[in-house]
């Protein structure tokens, strides 16, 4: 946990210091075929926490909704790294119509920045239905 923190310190991002103390909700780090190879865990911030766990029952995300997901990543060789660190936040209407008003930044471990990004937009828009929310399996949700 420390180490994945310290991975991405060098944003200057203060947020970043304290997503490990929200609401996790998975059991076990899972694979996310649409993250290439990376084995990732899904922390919401307190504005989303009661309503993440809806899951596919939620309809519309608060402003200020914001997930983390951290992680680790593997080659075919065995080898593990430390993930680049996803975030969404759900922004002011008119914010991107594309995007359904989400945000969408990528954290590479040891950056000196954050990267918006905008390819993440491709998969989640067939999720439209759930305000563009993806979830993770149901074997390892945590409500």
């Amino acid at each position: 946990k420390t180490d994945v923190v310290s991975a991405y310190s060098n944003t200057g991002n203060a947020i970043i210091k304290n997503y490990t103390n929200w609401k996790k909700f998975n059991s076990a780090p899972y694979l996310a075929s649409t993250f290439g190879r990376r084995y990732l865990n899904n922390y919401a911030n307190k504005a989303a926490a009661t309503v993440y766990k809806k899951y596919e029952n939620l309809k519309k995300m608060p402003i200020s909704f914001v997930v983390f997901k951290d992680g680790i990543t593997f080659n075919p060789e065995g080898q593990t790294g430390i993930s680049a660190l996803f975030v969404m936040d759900k922004m002011q209407a008119g914010f991107s119509k594309a995007s359904g008003d989400w945000s969408y930044t990528m954290i590479t471990p040891n950056a000196k920045g954050n990267a918006t990004v905008t390819f993440c937009i491709e998969c989640h828009i067939s999720a439209d239905d759930n305000d563009m929310m993806m979830f993770l399996p149901e074997e390892l949700r945590v409500n």
